[in-house]
């Protein structure tokens, strides 16, 4: 198995056993399904990136 599947499958059992990150990740789920989110649009406009 190449060096970068084994590093790939760390950081990934890192992020499933973080409690605190997966709850965030649950909330920012939920809030998406909501429609609770701006777009990357809506950010460049208020802000004048674009």
């Amino acid at each position: 198995m190449p060096i970068e599947d084994v590093e790939a499958w760390e950081e990934t059992l890192d992020i499933l056993t973080d409690k605190n990150l997966m709850t965030d990740i649950k909330k920012s789920r939920e809030d998406y399904k909501k429609g609770n989110f701006i777009t990357l649009e809506e950010i460049e406009k208020k802000y004048a990136l674009n």
